[in-house]
């Protein structure tokens, strides 16, 4: 049997849609290629609309969001409509379901991902921490030339501190994985 049916929590744990059903097509689907962390859907809020009805909403890298990075984003790309990023996405998926054997030969060549193309995740993770030590030290700056609380602050250096912590945790994983990387290749 090529699937199976899942019981309740099993769907419930793995559902991306809310009780009000799904808002978006793609949320947890598409990948950055600058950092790595997935697009989530996003309505307009009542600002950007100016009191215009907007029909569309926007995907956003979760690594722009700066709540979950210690007040720092971890990536600058922009957000992408879902209203074009939908109708891009189901033309391709129409050109493939044309042509089933390109399916087949796509499918086959990312079994064997192609090093030249993918960033390594060492390359990622690097970048992260360079980011987030940076947001540490103007965040110190901050506190330092009176911008910023002791209550604003303690929570933001804390935030920070514990991502940068848990980045060097990956990090000799990351590096033992580009070294036998480079000694097989």
């Amino acid at each position: 049997m090529r699937y199976r049916l899942l019981s309740n929590q099993e769907n419930q744990r793995h559902a991306r849609q809310s009780q009000r059903g799904a808002l978006y097509l793609l949320p947890g689907l598409v990948q950055c290629r600058q950092c790595g962390y997935a697009y989530d859907g996003t309505r307009l809020s009542p600002s950007a609309r100016k009191g215009k009805p907007r029909a569309y909403a926007y995907y956003r890298c979760l690594g722009t969001d700066v709540y979950r990075f210690g007040g720092e984003r971890v990536c600058q790309n922009t957000q992408v409509r879902t209203d074009l990023l939908d109708v891009a996405v189901w033309r391709e998926v129409g050109t493939w379901l044309a042509y089933p054997e390109r399916l087949a030969e796509e499918y086959r060549r990312r079994l064997q991902p192609d090093a030249h193309t993918q960033r390594p995740a060492l390359a990622i993770v690097e970048e992260q921490l360079g980011k987030l030590r940076q947001g540490l030290a103007r965040l110190i700056e901050s506190s330092a030339d009176g911008l910023l609380d002791k209550h604003e602050f303690a929570p933001r250096v804390l935030r920070l501190r514990q991502r940068i912590a848990h980045l060097d945790e990956q990090r000799p994983q990351q590096v033992d994985e580009a070294a036998s990387t480079r000694n097989c290749g």
